[in-house]
Formats: structure tokens, sequence, C-alpha cells
């Protein structure tokens, strides 16, 4: 990890930490504490227990990333924002977005 910018890594280990997440925090394999920190410690981002709680926070507040702690595994796991909200993925008729921006021609 770089020293001196504070802000930029900060949002990598974010990003970091949402990625590993979703590819890896499911019901049947919630990820803990411990298995986070070692995880960002490998990308170069060492944190201690409290950095990792926060970043759950941010996480959740701003990026919108639905966790759910398990007490019986003692780990986190991630929740489709589907099922968060009801399965209103029923009325998406397509994921592809268009552009807000007008074509150049």
């Amino acid at each position: 990890m770089k020293k001196g910018n504070s802000g930029v890594n900060m949002a990598i280990r974010l990003l970091l930490l949402r990625e590993y997440l979703l590819a890896n925090a499911d019901k049947e394999h919630p990820k803990r504490r411990g298995e986070m920190e070692q995880y960002l410690e490998s990308k170069g981002f060492p944190v201690e227990k409290k950095t990792i709680y926060r970043d759950l926070e941010v996480l959740q507040d701003y990026f919108y990333l639905q966790l759910e702690y398990d007490e019986h595994k003692k780990g986190y796991q991630y929740q489709s924002i589907l099922k968060y909200y009801g399965g209103l993925g029923d009325t998406c008729v397509s994921s592809r977005r268009k552009s807000p921006l007008p074509s150049a021609r």
C-alpha cells in the first residue's frame, strides 16, 4: 500500500472487499472477519479489526451491498439485491442501460 494517499487507498480497499464478498460470501460460505483481513493483506492492504467493521458499514450504506451476519456460522454472507427488494427483478426487461448521452453523429 502506498503511503500518503489515504482516500485512494480506502477506495481501492473498499472495492477489493466488495468484489471479494460478491464472489465468495454466500449462504453456504459466509466469510469471517479474519478471512477478509487475510484477503486484503494479500492484496497489500493490511487492516485492523475495526477497519473491517467500518468498511462493511460503508459497503452497506453507500455501495448498497446487502450483507447478513450468520450467528451460527459466525460469518457474513451476501444477499442478492433482488432478494432484498422482494424480487423486483421480475419487472426488469433488460439489464443493459441506455446511455444518457446523445449519440455522436
